[in-house]
């Protein structure tokens, strides 16, 4: 089912990555900086010689005119601009793809708790329900990891559901994996062991946990299913 449909999308060629947010690209035998919108490290998706997809946006009061999309990982389309994580968990939630979280009666976004914020705050049958949303682009074989680099924020963001599922709630994240070749999550020991705790801690308290297999054909975003965790 497709969930999104990207804007104009243009396949480039990537270069460097001068910083945590800058990409260089080349397009058309033409080099263009490139805003990279996520905070992983990507280093096994954002190499020099790779291909990755951008689009153009408007370059007022700011350093470039293209995001970075996508990159190239074998036959597939990695999808790594995390700017676009709740446009499609919106979706997925409010259409009910995930059979467990419906019937959605009610899904507001970016609800502050806790000294942050978490990305959704829903009904589901008259009880609230708290939902983070975590993007995983690192895959490795039939396996998705999370994070691929240490997430003090995401660490965070598990021992407020924690709190809110022990104080009655129920609390949820949702994982957008965007590969159909993970059948399986894990969340990332060696890059990140507190965590892989908090994680398992969570799930023990009854944080509900629901990794999504997505993929991109190019310009379209497509809801593939559930995989199980580790």
């Amino acid at each position: 089912m497709i969930i999104f449909e990207l804007p104009d999308t243009k396949k480039a060629i990537f270069i460097k990555r001068p910083n945590r947010f800058l990409g260089i690209v080349k397009l058309d035998d033409l080099e263009h900086k490139v805003h990279i919108h996520d905070p992983g490290r990507l280093k096994e998706l954002l190499f020099p010689g790779n291909k990755v997809l951008i689009t153009p946006v408007d370059g007022k009061n700011r350093k470039t005119n293209w995001d970075l999309l996508a990159a190239k990982k074998e036959d597939e389309w990695i999808f790594v601009h995390s700017g676009y994580h709740r446009k499609f968990s919106q979706t997925i939630l409010e259409q009910g793809l995930i059979r467990q979280l419906r019937p959605m009666e009610k899904l507001m976004p970016e609800i502050k708790v806790d000294g942050g914020r978490l990305d959704f705050l829903g009904t589901i049958k008259g009880q609230r329900i708290w939902i983070e949303v975590k993007g995983c682009t690192l895959i490795k074989g039939d396996m998705a990891l999370f994070p691929d680099a240490p997430t003090k924020r995401g660490t965070k963001h598990i021992s407020t559901l924690i709190k809110l599922k022990e104080q009655g709630d129920r609390a949820a994240v949702v994982l957008l994996i965007f590969s159909k070749k993970a059948h399986i999550f894990s969340p990332n020991k060696n890059t990140d062991p507190k965590f892989y705790e908090e994680f398992y801690k969570a799930m023990e308290a009854g944080v509900e946990v629901y990794p999504v297999s997505l993929f991109l054909d190019g310009n379209k975003i497509y809801f593939n299913r559930l995989i199980s965790i580790v």
